[in-house]
């Protein structure tokens, strides 16, 4: 039996199920329709919760995830928030102002973190906190935050325009943050690296942002910098430890 529903494109994607990269584009395009026709809202549970966002952003549609994450409309994370939750719902509406407490009470769990894997996508494309497969315990970290790229240019809309995170890793604290200047949208981001690891850190460049400095310096002139290569989309920088300041300005 066919099935057409946002978790079934997710699984697809996830799992690299397409017989080739065409049949895979077309799936991340009607994914994106899928999401945008129903209101920029979620249509999954728990199984295509787990993964939205995260596939999302790997498949290049990091903005559709800012705006599931910012959705506030029932269903979403910002819907049980505005109901006042303080801990991971198993029901979005388990509890709203207006009708109070879910009627069904065998599936109304108040603390029921399935779908706080969200936070995973926070930490990792968000921050773009992540360890290197071939490096296990962040001996070699990446670091490639997903900005929420309708920032760039000002629109009036509640957008995310600044993250700060860090993880304590077995040989130090690694951070990363970004901030985005609204008047400018020049993009600011923050790397701390920790002694004996080292990082390659991706940038992603929005359109017409992509004159890079660190440290307010050219890259060629840090020390820290072991290597660099920047094309039309992105920037890959190869690090030593240290704390590192990039800007990225029009």
């Amino acid at each position: 039996m066919a099935q057409d529903g946002q978790t079934t494109y997710l699984l697809a994607l996830k799992l690299d199920l397409f017989p080739d990269t065409q049949s895979a584009n077309k799936a991340i395009v009607h994914l994106d329709s899928l999401i945008k026709s129903n209101d920029n809202r979620l249509g999954t549970g728990f199984v295509g919760t787990a993964i939205i966002n995260q596939t999302l952003s790997e498949c290049g549609l990091s903005e559709t995830a800012y705006n599931l994450l910012l959705q506030r409309k029932n269903p979403s994370w910002l819907y049980s928030v505005d109901q006042g939750a303080t801990t991971i719902w198993e029901r979005w509406n388990g509890y709203t102002y207006e009708s109070g407490f879910h009627p069904q009470i065998s599936m109304n769990s108040f603390n029921h973190y399935a779908y706080g894997a969200v936070l995973e996508w926070m930490f990792r494309y968000m921050a773009g906190i992540n360890p290197d497969i071939d490096n296990p315990g962040f001996k070699h970290i990446t670091l490639s935050p997903h900005i929420d790229s309708r920032n760039a240019i000002p629109t009036g809309q509640e957008r995310i325009t600044y993250v700060d995170a860090s993880y304590e890793s077995h040989y130090g604290k690694i951070s990363s943050s970004w901030k985005i200047n609204k008047k400018n949208g020049n993009i600011k981001y923050d790397f701390t690296i920790p002694t004996n690891t080292t990082a390659t850190v991706i940038l992603h460049l929005q359109d017409k942002c992509n004159k890079i400095k660190c440290n307010q310096r050219s890259l060629d002139k840090v020390a820290g910098i072991v290597s660099h290569k920047t094309d039309n989309t992105k920037s890959i920088i190869n690090l030593l430890p240290g704390k590192y300041s990039f800007t990225v300005s029009k």
